[in-house]
Protein backbone atom coordinates (compact mmCIF):
# COMPACT_ATOMS: atom_id res chain seq x y z
CA UNK A 1 0.00 0.00 0.00
CA UNK A 2 1.24 2.84 -0.94
CA UNK A 3 0.72 6.57 1.29
CA UNK A 4 1.03 10.29 -0.44
CA UNK A 5 2.79 12.61 1.23
CA UNK A 6 1.39 15.22 3.95
CA UNK A 7 -0.06 18.17 1.42
CA UNK A 8 3.03 21.11 0.92
CA UNK A 9 2.51 23.66 3.29
CA UNK A 10 4.54 26.53 0.84
CA UNK A 11 1.42 26.63 -1.12
CA UNK A 12 -0.29 28.02 1.55
CA UNK A 13 1.72 30.34 2.28
CA UNK A 14 2.32 31.37 -1.21
CA UNK A 15 -1.24 31.74 -0.90
CA UNK A 16 -1.18 34.55 1.66
CA UNK A 17 1.88 35.97 -0.08
CA UNK A 18 -0.50 36.87 -2.77
CA UNK A 19 -3.05 38.21 -1.12
CA UNK A 20 -0.90 40.22 1.07
CA UNK A 21 0.91 41.82 -2.75
CA UNK A 22 -2.87 41.99 -4.01
CA UNK A 23 -3.76 44.41 -0.92
CA UNK A 24 -0.67 46.35 -1.68
CA UNK A 25 -0.74 46.86 -5.08
CA UNK A 26 -4.74 47.99 -4.14
CA UNK A 27 -3.56 50.51 -1.51
CA UNK A 28 -0.96 51.66 -3.66
CA UNK A 29 -2.98 52.10 -7.16
CA UNK A 30 -6.06 53.39 -5.25
CA UNK A 31 -4.78 57.22 -4.64
CA UNK A 32 -3.61 57.13 -8.23
CA UNK A 33 -7.01 55.73 -9.45
CA UNK A 34 -8.92 58.28 -7.44
CA UNK A 35 -6.22 61.46 -9.14
CA UNK A 36 -7.09 60.45 -12.66
CA UNK A 37 -10.63 59.78 -12.18
CA UNK A 38 -11.50 56.45 -12.38
CA UNK A 39 -12.87 55.71 -9.07
CA UNK A 40 -15.18 59.19 -8.07
CA UNK A 41 -17.32 59.64 -5.98
CA UNK A 42 -20.75 61.07 -7.95
CA UNK A 43 -20.98 64.92 -7.36
CA UNK A 44 -24.68 66.05 -5.96
CA UNK A 45 -25.94 66.86 -9.60
CA UNK A 46 -24.71 62.89 -10.58
CA UNK A 47 -25.60 61.42 -7.23
CA UNK A 48 -27.78 58.21 -7.57
CA UNK A 49 -28.55 58.52 -11.51
CA UNK A 50 -30.19 55.59 -13.26
CA UNK A 51 -26.66 54.73 -15.09
CA UNK A 52 -25.70 56.44 -18.45
CA UNK A 53 -28.87 55.91 -20.02
CA UNK A 54 -31.24 58.39 -21.91
CA UNK A 55 -33.60 58.26 -18.32
CA UNK A 56 -30.16 59.42 -16.55
CA UNK A 57 -29.90 61.93 -18.90
CA UNK A 58 -33.06 63.36 -18.75
CA UNK A 59 -32.61 63.27 -14.61
CA UNK A 60 -29.13 64.79 -14.88
CA UNK A 61 -31.02 67.75 -17.08
CA UNK A 62 -33.76 68.30 -15.00
CA UNK A 63 -31.61 68.74 -12.02
CA UNK A 64 -29.35 71.04 -13.69
CA UNK A 65 -32.02 73.35 -14.73
CA UNK A 66 -33.45 73.23 -11.21
CA UNK A 67 -29.89 73.97 -9.55
CA UNK A 68 -29.24 76.86 -12.05
CA UNK A 69 -32.72 78.62 -13.26
CA UNK A 70 -32.59 81.53 -15.29
CA UNK A 71 -31.82 84.55 -14.21
CA UNK A 72 -29.31 82.70 -11.88
CA UNK A 73 -25.96 83.99 -12.02
CA UNK A 74 -23.51 82.70 -14.43
CA UNK A 75 -20.79 82.89 -11.95
CA UNK A 76 -22.30 81.18 -9.41
CA UNK A 77 -23.01 78.16 -11.62
CA UNK A 78 -18.83 78.09 -12.80
CA UNK A 79 -18.20 78.16 -9.16
CA UNK A 80 -20.73 75.37 -7.70
CA UNK A 81 -19.68 73.16 -10.73
CA UNK A 82 -16.19 73.62 -10.10
CA UNK A 83 -16.71 72.40 -6.31
CA UNK A 84 -18.43 69.49 -7.99
CA UNK A 85 -15.35 68.35 -10.01
CA UNK A 86 -16.40 70.06 -12.92
CA UNK A 87 -13.86 71.57 -15.43
CA UNK A 88 -14.27 73.66 -18.66
CA UNK A 89 -15.31 71.40 -21.65
CA UNK A 90 -14.29 72.25 -25.29
CA UNK A 91 -16.99 74.15 -26.41
CA UNK A 92 -18.11 78.01 -25.11
CA UNK A 93 -20.08 77.79 -21.10
CA UNK A 94 -19.62 74.20 -21.18
CA UNK A 95 -18.46 71.80 -17.95
CA UNK A 96 -17.56 68.65 -18.02
CA UNK A 97 -17.20 66.08 -15.46
CA UNK A 98 -15.57 62.51 -15.79
CA UNK A 99 -16.53 59.75 -14.15
CA UNK A 100 -14.50 57.07 -15.25
CA UNK A 101 -15.02 53.43 -14.61
CA UNK A 102 -12.44 50.78 -15.46
CA UNK A 103 -15.43 49.62 -18.45
CA UNK A 104 -16.50 52.79 -19.85
CA UNK A 105 -16.22 56.46 -19.71
CA UNK A 106 -19.31 58.37 -18.60
CA UNK A 107 -19.29 62.69 -18.89
CA UNK A 108 -21.73 65.01 -17.34
CA UNK A 109 -21.78 68.06 -19.24
CA UNK A 110 -23.37 71.29 -18.52
CA UNK A 111 -23.97 73.98 -21.17
CA UNK A 112 -25.73 77.27 -20.93
CA UNK A 113 -26.44 80.70 -22.40
CA UNK A 114 -25.72 83.72 -20.67
CA UNK A 115 -26.97 87.50 -21.49
CA UNK A 116 -24.45 90.70 -20.79
CA UNK A 117 -25.01 90.86 -17.34
CA UNK A 118 -24.19 87.22 -16.39
CA UNK A 119 -27.28 86.28 -16.06
CA UNK A 120 -27.96 82.53 -17.17
CA UNK A 121 -30.98 82.28 -19.73
CA UNK A 122 -30.72 78.39 -19.93
CA UNK A 123 -28.69 75.38 -18.63
CA UNK A 124 -29.10 72.20 -19.78
CA UNK A 125 -27.66 68.84 -18.28
CA UNK A 126 -25.81 65.58 -20.49
CA UNK A 127 -25.11 62.55 -19.14
CA UNK A 128 -23.83 59.96 -21.51
CA UNK A 129 -21.32 56.83 -22.05
CA UNK A 130 -18.29 58.56 -24.22
CA UNK A 131 -16.72 55.39 -24.90
CA UNK A 132 -15.77 51.86 -23.86
CA UNK A 133 -13.64 49.13 -23.69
Amino acid sequence: MTTLPPPHRPVRRNGALALGLAVLIALAVTPWLLHVGFIRPPSPLTRDLPGASPAASQVFDARVQARFPPGASEAQLIAELSRQGFHEGQAEREMVRRQASLICNIAARVSWRADHAGKILRARGAYREEGCL
